[in-house]
């Protein structure tokens, strides 16, 4: 179960590296709203100049770690929203 202090704890983190980080792509800038955990399945709202949106994906453990983001979560997250970025590509 994701506690109120993982999920600020994550938020900020991605919020704050979002301008060197997800708002680079054609998509404008970011902003990570909310994170749902069930099990392995992580689900993350976000906002951009495309709209409302969500990603998820699989990862089988915390999204923090040492009182910080989670660098293999990061990874599935910056993986998962690659394969957003494509889809809305296709989409056009």
């Amino acid at each position: 179960m994701l506690s109120d202090r993982e999920k600020k704890t994550v938020l900020d983190g991605l919020n704050e590296i979002c301008p060197d980080t997800f708002n680079e792509g054609s998509h404008g800038e970011w902003e990570f709203t909310d994170i749902v955990q069930d099990g392995k399945k992580w689900i993350v709202h976000f906002n951009n100049d495309s709209g409302t949106d969500y990603v998820s994906f699989n990862y089988d453990g915390s999204c923090v770690s040492k009182n910080d983001m989670s660098q293999d979560w990061f990874e599935s997250l910056s993986a998962a929203v690659s394969d957003w970025e494509m889809e809305q590509m296709d989409n056009y």
